[in-house]
């Protein structure tokens, strides 16, 4: 006899099975099973042929089925499953037969069965086989959410920690031009101040010996050239 009250002490959180089985007595038999688990809802079918478009709208968490029905053997049913399936997501796939043979076994898992259990239906032990898949595929679920949301959260800091590299770096760029320009500044208001020193001192001259002379004119450009060039130069060495 199936335990209720123990399996009532530790409620399955919503569940959807679904069962593919061409016997309906086994049906019938998983289905009572399935009514003791609150909060669960179940699909199904025993024409194999209704599996993939009954899953794909379902969208089970757990998946019973037979393996030797017509049309459709429970093999090909458990590999197109598996190819709907996105990426690594962890769907528990059990097999549900009188066939216990080594190479059935094998067989099966390749296929992407998960478990199995021996028909005759043993109602306790499909219990806790049921039990312990959902719980399986809910911490499984709730790994890949964790891990979702870890790795959104790595993905943000990384962005936020190149955005203040990308800062640093062009702080550090102009800080470079800026010391760039301050050195060339340095040097260039040196040679400005030898330029203006000389045309200053032989501007007077000029002015008194050879007042209306070409040359007089060009020491007076020169002059005025050089202070405007320092006055930029002065302005360049202060940003």
């Amino acid at each position: 006899m199936v335990d209720t009250a123990q399996m009532n002490q530790h409620p399955l959180p919503p569940a959807k099975i679904l069962i593919i089985d061409d016997e309906p007595s086994n049906v019938r038999l998983l289905e009572r099973v399935l009514e003791l688990f609150g909060g669960v809802t179940w699909r199904c079918t025993t024409d194999p042929r209704e599996a993939i478009p009954m899953f794909a709208e379902f969208q089970p968490d757990l998946v019973m089925t037979d393996l030797h029905m017509p049309h459709v053997d429970g093999y090909q049913v458990i590999s197109e499953i598996r190819e709907l399936l996105d990426g690594d997501i962890f769907l528990p796939i059990v097999v549900l037969t009188a066939d216990v043979s080594s190479e059935t076994r094998r067989k099966a898992l390749r296929s992407g069965a998960s478990d199995f259990i021996t028909k005759p239906l043993d109602t306790a032990e499909v219990q806790l086989r049921i039990r312990n898949l959902l719980e399986n595929r809910f911490l499984n679920l709730r790994l890949d959410e964790t891990v979702r949301q870890r790795t959104s959260e790595l993905e943000d800091a990384l962005t936020q920690l190149r955005t203040a590299q990308e800062q640093v770096v062009k702080q550090e760029r102009l800080r470079a031009l800026g010391m760039m320009a301050g050195g060339i500044a340095h040097d260039f208001n040196n040679a400005l101040t030898m330029i203006l020193g000389y045309g200053e001192l032989l501007l007077p001259w000029f002015q008194k010996n050879a007042s209306d002379s070409k040359e007089r004119g060009y020491v007076e450009h020169v002059v005025t050239a050089a202070q405007d060039a320092t006055h930029v130069v002065s302005r360049l060495g202060k940003r």
